[in-house]
């Protein structure tokens, strides 16, 4: 006798993706085996902020080191743009976090951020100064027919060259200044109590 029940069919069932998800890379859906929370991403960007701001820091181009008592002539990255570049993120990343605590740190943020737009200020006032000088320069030339800006351009280069190095070391100095607050900020967010369960 058949089985009154075995000529009804199961109901279709929906399909469902072989795929299993790993990370549910905000930490707001609940899911996943690997979940990575906004403190997660925070914290490994702070982390990265500190490895990168305890390197030398060099401009960028070819430095010259005595290996062996010998000159050798080495490449190197730009390690302040680097690090500003870590320091940057950071901040973006943190801004729902700033805007929320306004009041305790949006006042040393404006004040760094104050001094990197004066910094920025100065070396285009500095530039266009020099850039003038040159030029006028260039309209006075000699018996010979030689234009004083020939003449000045090896010092032209130099003041160019040294403008934008105070510029870099300011910029540094400031990113520091940020880092600084930033980690005010994860202090008062109780992020630093807890550094451990990174990997920091």
């Amino acid at each position: 006798m058949k089985n009154p029940n075995s000529s009804k069919k199961e109901p279709k069932k929906e399909y469902e993706p072989d795929i299993e998800i790993e990370e549910d890379v905000y930490g707001i859906g609940g899911y996943g085996k690997d979940k990575v929370s906004y403190k997660n991403i925070v914290m490994e960007q702070y982390k990265k902020c500190c490895e990168e701001g305890s390197k030398e820091m060099t401009t960028g181009g070819v430095i010259k080191r005595i290996i062996d008592g010998e000159i050798v002539e080495i490449m190197s990255l730009d390690q302040i743009e680097i690090f500003s570049n870590s320091v940057g993120v950071l901040k973006s990343i943190l801004i729902p976090s700033i805007n929320k605590h306004k009041k305790i740190i949006m006042k040393r943020i404006n004040s760094v951020e104050s001094e990197a737009l004066q910094n920025d200020k100065k070396r285009k006032e500095t530039y266009i100064k020099i850039n003038k000088w040159y030029r006028n320069k260039s309209d006075v030339v000699n018996p010979e027919g030689i234009s004083e800006a020939q003449i000045y351009h090896r010092e032209y280069l130099q003041m160019s060259k040294e403008i934008q190095k105070i510029h870099q070391i300011n910029k540094l100095k400031n990113h520091r200044k940020l880092l600084e607050v930033l980690g005010i900020l994860l202090s008062h967010m109780n992020y630093l109590d807890e550094v451990g369960g990174t990997g920091f």
